[in-house]
């Protein structure tokens, strides 16, 4: 079903096994709310970009800005601090006993995948 209780986590509303769902580091839930305001700036916005093309979005950067700032962060080789290992083996170590503690009936357990998501988003 696409309808979203939101009174449901997002393991009881989606329809993937958990070693799917582990292979991401970040899963959003999209809403569409309806709205007349919302739904008139929408339509407003769409119709814009189909009868003005290109001209009616304005990005914050240009193409070249944007490239040249993938090129950049190309160059970087980000590496943990100690202090931040520290943490993030504190926090890892807090969400596995709390796991351990909760409902076993639970779909998603707390992995080394998550860790690694952890690690990859500081």
């Amino acid at each position: 079903s696409s309808d979203l209780d939101r009174r449901k986590p997002l393991q009881k509303n989606i329809a993937l096994s958990a070693p799917i769902v582990s292979r991401f580091d970040l899963m959003f839930c999209i809403v569409d709310d309806a709205g007349d305001e919302s739904d008139y700036k929408l339509a407003d916005s769409i119709l814009n970009l189909h009868r003005q093309g290109d001209i009616a979005v304005k990005p914050p950067f240009t193409s070249e800005e944007f490239q040249l700032y993938i090129r950049f962060a190309k160059t970087l080789t980000p590496r943990l601090t100690v202090e931040a290992m520290r943490r993030i083996g504190a926090a890892y170590r807090g969400m596995r006993v709390h796991d351990s503690l909760s409902n076993r009936n639970r779909v998603y357990r707390v992995t080394t995948r998550m860790l690694e998501s952890i690690i990859r988003l500081s």
